[in-house]
């Protein structure tokens, strides 16, 4: 498999639970990120609710989404590393020793 953790894989020396593909991951993330997202469909939902609250809960659901999907496959190790990268890509944006995978 050459899926998204495969490739970080490669670069970071961890191992996924079970094989996957990249479009398996994609599907994964898109499926629970539609869960959440079933939650705020019925606009009378909202009612009330102010736009900046409802950008919060979309970048909330997209991250559990991710976390729970991209995340999930890896072994512990590659779970630590991958929080770290996760968390890195939030705050500051990747840097330079994470784009060229040096952990």
């Amino acid at each position: 498999s050459s899926g998204i953790n495969a490739e970080y894989g490669r670069k970071g020396g961890v191992s996924e639970n079970s094989p996957t593909s990249d479009a398996n991951l994609v599907k994964s993330c898109m499926n629970m990120l539609d869960c959440q997202l079933s939650q705020i469909a019925d606009p009378a939902s909202l009612s009330g609710v102010s736009a900046d609250h409802v950008n919060s809960w979309i970048e909330c659901f997209f991250v559990f989404a991710c976390a729970w999907s991209l995340g999930a496959a890896l072994d512990s190790k590659g779970r630590r590393c991958f929080n770290s990268l996760f968390r890195e890509l939030m705050t500051t944006g990747l840097s330079l020793e994470s784009k060229l995978g040096v952990y």
